[in-house]
């Protein structure tokens, strides 16, 4: 049996997205790119913030993978370094397989593995998260930490809670750029929608009521009671990274282009354009009467597949092409 070592608590004592962030933060952009080079030069940082994770888990012990769940929660809350700790291990272990490196790509998927059973131990309880916090349940889920029953119940779980809150989200920094992306992945596309248009607080429009130029780092700005935050701030400003992905639907992995747009009528039209690293992409939609018009430019050298919200493909080759449906 596997032996791996866990933290009393499994939680980061400090700002866990700061002892992840070498990990994360390298990691995601060389995954999509798929680039040996770019991943070469960084990979080094990366392993030293996971093997520095490690190293805190029960100061050195080992235990038993059996034993692994049952003792990750002695101190402390271990929902949100237990969820990091294995989606950062997973993308050690995917890295280091493009690297060439299957020694080292086993180990992280091992220890990705324990550290997923662990948390599901410690935070699903007969298929079901119980929490009236969104991200609770967006964590895991865009982390594909849950089995897939878990994670269909989780999704109608946190749809239930953004309707009960009137269509406003309660997440923080680590989950409000994930939400409306999980939503919409799991069908509940006009729930996202809605979450994104929502111009009372908190919400993205509020500040854009309100003659904001910039993203604000609190949802309130210079209204709130207590004096505010940065008003130039990236956290909020993360949801744009649904509205390439999510609403305009372009996907680059390797040489790999996919785009499915996720269309919804509370929004007329959208058009995005993305300089990947093999070309040009744009992806637009407009509604026509009751029929979508999708307008899609595919660079040279290139193809790429049109998934449709029914789920049906298209293949498409470079230039521009045109579909009403």
């Amino acid at each position: 049996m596997s032996i791996f070592g866990a933290y009393r608590g499994c939680f980061w004592r400090g700002n866990v997205n700061a002892g992840l962030s070498g990990a994360l933060f390298f990691a995601a952009p060389f995954l999509r790119r798929n680039t040996v080079v770019s991943i070469k030069h960084s990979i080094k940082i990366a392993e030293r913030a996971i093997a520095n994770l490690r190293s805190n888990f029960l100061g050195g012990q080992h235990f038993a993978m059996d034993v692994f769940a049952h003792t990750v929660y002695v101190n402390g809350v271990p929902e949100i370094a237990t969820a990091y700790f294995s989606y950062s291990s997973r993308m050690m272990s995917e890295i280091a397989t493009i690297l060439g490196k299957s020694e080292d790509a086993q180990y992280y998927a091992d220890l990705a593995d324990v550290t997923c059973k662990a948390y599901n131990y410690i935070e699903v309880k007969d298929g079901r998260i119980t929490s009236d916090r969104q991200c609770r349940y967006v964590r895991p889920l865009y982390m594909g930490l849950l089995r897939a029953e878990d994670a269909k119940q989780a999704a109608k779980d946190l749809n239930n809670l953004v309707v009960k809150n009137n269509y406003h989200l309660n997440t923080g920094f680590l989950t409000t750029p994930y939400l409306c992306k999980v939503l919409a992945d799991y069908g509940y596309v006009e729930t996202a929608y809605k979450l994104l248009l929502q111009e009372d607080t908190p919400g993205w429009l509020f500040a854009v009521k309100n003659g904001a130029t910039t993203i604000w780092e609190s949802w309130e700005g210079h209204f709130g009671d207590v004096g505010f935050a940065s008003l130039n701030h990236y956290s909020k400003g993360a949801v744009v990274s649904w509205l390439f992905e999510g609403i305009c639907g372009i996907h680059v992995e390797g040489q790999n282009i996919i785009v499915k747009p996720q269309p919804c009528n509370l929004m007329k039209h959208a058009k995005a354009a993305f300089d990947s690293p093999v070309g040009c992409i744009e992806s637009g939609w407009e509604y026509a009467g009751d029929h979508v018009q999708y307008t899609i430019t595919i660079p040279a050298n290139t193809t790429a597949t049109f998934i449709l919200p029914d789920g049906s493909e298209k293949p498409l080759r470079p230039g521009t092409h045109q579909f009403l449906i």
